[in-house]
């Protein structure tokens, strides 16, 4: 189980990048550069590590920086600060346009689906690897060393049904990556990302062990985000 998750994770991640150097190369990320990104419309109740609040916050924020050195601050692309920086596990909700449906009542109800989803999980153990890049979108790759993370993204799917919610239920529950920056206007270092995501890349084998239930915007903007319950996984 360990060794296939593992090898279907760096596989998909292979097929990845050839795609995005493919797409640098033949203009068609050049074309798809939008305006400085805004938050997604809507809200969700969302289940998500963030980085901040890992035991290896400060080792992992070192590897991102390492990643996206001379990217970050450059024309053209928009880093997500830092406290945004967050795997996700599932949004227990819909997308829905307000927040005047997320009451004191439905918290305590989805914080007791999510309790009950994650008893007994362990620890997440992740390695992160390389820059990659989907349409505008540069991301970390995240490869797990075994299942859990599935386990526990089908558990807390499975209980948000139960509890009448719609969860954003992934068509595949195994792939797991950081977002950190996106390309924004023509002035993105294109070539250089090219360079980055075609070279060696650092990897750091690190513990996900704090999770939290947030409702959200959909770039988990520090200003719109409102923690529900926290849990420390392995406990």
């Amino acid at each position: 189980m360990t060794d296939s998750v593992t090898r279907r994770a760096r596989n998909r991640f292979d097929r990845l990048r050839a795609a995005a150097l493919a797409a640098l190369d033949d203009g068609t990320v050049a074309a798809a550069l939008d305006p400085a990104p805004r938050p997604a419309a809507g809200w969700c109740a969302a289940a998500i590590a963030r980085v901040p609040e890992q035991p290896a916050a400060d080792r992992i924020e070192r590897h991102i920086a390492e990643l996206l050195d001379g990217l970050a601050d450059h024309d053209g692309v928009w880093s997500y600060p830092a406290a945004s920086r967050h795997l996700s596990a599932l949004a227990l909700t819909a997308r829905e346009p307000t927040l005047e449906g997320f009451t004191p009542a439905r918290d305590e109800r989805l914080a007791a689906v999510a309790t009950a989803s994650i008893a007994a999980m362990p620890v997440v153990t992740v390695t992160f690897g390389g820059l990659d890049l989907i349409g505008t979108q540069l991301f970390v790759e995240v490869i797990p060393e075994d299942g859990a993370w599935t386990e526990l993204r089908n558990r807390l799917g499975i209980g948000a049904e139960a509890a009448g919610e719609a969860p954003l239920l992934h068509p595949d529950p195994e792939p797991v990556h950081l977002n950190v920056a996106r390309l924004t206007s023509p002035a993105a270092p294109l070539g250089a990302i090219r360079e980055r995501l075609g070279g060696p890349a650092p990897s750091l084998r690190v513990s996900v062990a704090h999770l939290e239930l947030v409702v959200t915007d959909f770039l988990v903007t520090p200003a719109h985000t409102r923690r529900i319950a926290s849990w420390s996984l392995g406990q």
